[in-house]
């Protein structure tokens, strides 16, 4: 094998049958893959849908903390999560591994691999609780049944994971979901154009209250806004799955698609936290933005609609990883295994039942959505989408400059810090 001179020289993600070699390790043996590829757009639609959803809705929670420090705080981290995936293509390019475990494996050897699977599969497991938890709080809130039996979080978790989730865990690829991502996006927008209605009708109404902004505050919401924005950019894990179908995969397209989905996100996540903190102020509580407007108007109904509609598309678009990762770990080595997924439908389908079954009872056990923010956000994903990108970038990239290794220990101290905060806020209480 030729030797490794610069990262200009790998331009494109290789999949026909070779042997790579990296530092003396005999690593991979790929095989063509067969799965249909997806435009630059397409691709775009599924990361931006994956992206935002779960994060969006406390955004506004996050802006108490102040509007200034929030969007500083919003601003690092993006960057910081961007150069994250700018390590994670390049790393993937070099060692033409093409999912968390296998970039693992080359980094720290086989017998290692058994940690990243379980760590996948606690930070996307935890996403999903996430997801259930919101979707059948903004069910239960648009549903007229208040003061009725039928007046449960506990009831609407558990049927719109059921009719709702769960169904769509069933298809086996992604391209199932895509031709709806468009939708979803016009929702997203919907939901920000929501915030600015009501921020212009305030003015009109009562007028605008500059008293009442707040620029800086250290309080529990900062430390939410690490948990929030570590989250809020997170399509790590997808971005392997989106370089499998994307067509033309070079080092230049990704990163490009990857910039536009960062800041695609930074734009939507603080317009809509802008206005409608400038709208709620302190009527913001611990929950989603949506649910402190009044249900009765029209419009409110129709965006709490489309934010459900939301976080059920993104739901199974969560179950897909974890499940992949569930697989790999009980049915095949991620270095050895072929394109395709080696079990039955049955399999299949009962995998993603349980994810979503064991989902819902987390979700079913607690109503506090700013905790599993903290713990999933704070906890967990701090490491996954900032430190392990990091490390495997230093280990397998070579003639990296001495300011990219200066980028990587910085997102490497972040991932440490915003740990640290993050746990200690978890053990105190949210």
């Amino acid at each position: 094998m030729e030797s490794v001179e610069s990262l200009s020289k790998y331009t494109e993600i290789n999949t026909s049958p070779a042997t790579y070699v990296i530092h003396g390790k005999l690593v991979i043996e790929k095989v063509p893959s067969l799965k249909k590829k997806t435009s630059f757009p397409g691709i775009f639609l599924i990361l931006i849908n994956t992206t935002i959803g779960s994060g969006t809705l406390l955004i506004p929670y996050c802006f108490k903390c102040g509007l200034a420090l929030v969007l500083i705080v919003s601003f690092i981290l993006s960057l910081v999560a961007l150069w994250s995936l700018f390590m994670l293509i390049d790393s993937s390019l070099v060692t033409q591994c093409k999912d968390y475990p296998s970039l693992f494996e080359v980094t720290f050897g086989r017998k290692w691999t058994w940690i990243m699977h379980v760590w996948i599969v606690l930070v996307l497991f935890g996403t999903v609780i996430i997801y259930v938890n919101w979707c059948g709080r903004l069910v239960k809130h648009i549903m007229p049944f208040e003061g009725t039996p039928w007046d449960s979080e506990v009831f609407w978790n558990s049927m719109t994971a059921l009719f709702l989730i769960f169904p769509l865990t069933i298809f086996k690829s992604l391209d199932m979901l895509k031709s709806w991502s468009g939708v979803a996006l016009f929702f997203i927008l919907l939901l920000l154009s929501h915030a600015i209605y009501w921020f212009a009708r305030g003015i009109n109404e009562d007028g605008f209250h500059p008293e009442k902004i707040v620029y800086f505050e250290i309080n529990k919401q900062l430390v939410s806004t690490f948990s929030v924005n570590a989250m809020a950019y997170d399509c790590h894990c997808n971005i392997f799955g989106a370089i499998d179908i994307f067509e033309r995969p070079t080092r230049q397209r990704l990163r490009g698609m990857t910039a536009l989905v960062v800041y695609a996100s930074f734009f939507l996540y603080n317009l809509f936290g802008l206005f409608t903190y400038l709208y709620l102020f302190d009527d913001l509580g611990p929950g989603a933005a949506v649910e402190f407007y009044p249900i009765s108007n029209w419009f409110t109904k129709i965006t709490v609609a489309g934010v459900i509609f939301i976080i059920v598309l993104g739901s199974p678009m969560m179950v897909w990883p974890t499940r992949n990762c569930i697989i790999d770990l009980c049915f095949a080595p991620p270095l050895l295994k072929n394109d395709y997924r080696p079990v039955s439908t049955l399999t299949w389908i009962l995998l993603g039942g349980g994810i979503t079954f064991l989902a819902t009872l987390g979700a079913c056990a607690s109503s506090n959505i700013v905790f599993f923010f903290d713990l999933i956000g704070g906890l967990l994903t701090p490491g996954f989408v900032f430190f392990l990108p990091s490390i495997f970038y230093l280990i397998n990239v070579p003639q990296i400059k001495w300011y990219e290794k200066v980028f990587a220990a910085f997102t490497i101290i972040i991932s440490i810090g915003a740990t640290v905060v993050c746990t200690y806020q978890v053990i105190r209480g949210s």
